[in-house]
């Protein structure tokens, strides 16, 4: 339904990962082979996560391996953009079924209320 890049597929399995609590700062991240296996993938498309977690600011080369960068920044920071990613999907979706932005509002409000 939504098309994500493979690297961003990565990528946000990681950010996941931080959000998570799985991985901390400081810790080094799964080694290629590791992504390979899991996503079954191309080593490019690892490269391409890595440049774009380095991008993203919570991941840093050093000469031995790739490291963590987590602060409660970051983790809010991930937690917004996935909330603002999970919300234009549902409203997207609503659409799609002839909700729009108000009914969709309603619906959840409905919701809310019955599940208190």
């Amino acid at each position: 339904m939504f098309d994500v890049p493979m690297h961003i597929e990565i990528r946000n399995f990681v950010a996941f990962q931080i959000i998570e609590g799985k991985l901390r700062d400081g810790d080094k991240l799964y080694g290629k082979e590791f992504f390979i296996s899991k996503f079954r993938v191309n080593p490019s498309y690892i490269e391409r996560a890595y440049e774009q977690m380095i991008e993203d600011g919570f991941l840093e080369a050093k000469s031995d391996y790739y490291y963590l960068i987590v602060d409660d920044d970051i983790i809010n920071t991930l937690k917004i953009e996935f909330a603002n990613i999970y919300t234009n999907q549902f409203l997207e979706n609503m659409e799609k079924i002839g909700y729009d932005l108000q009914k969709s509002f309603n619906f959840l409000a409905t919701r809310l209320n019955a599940n208190g």
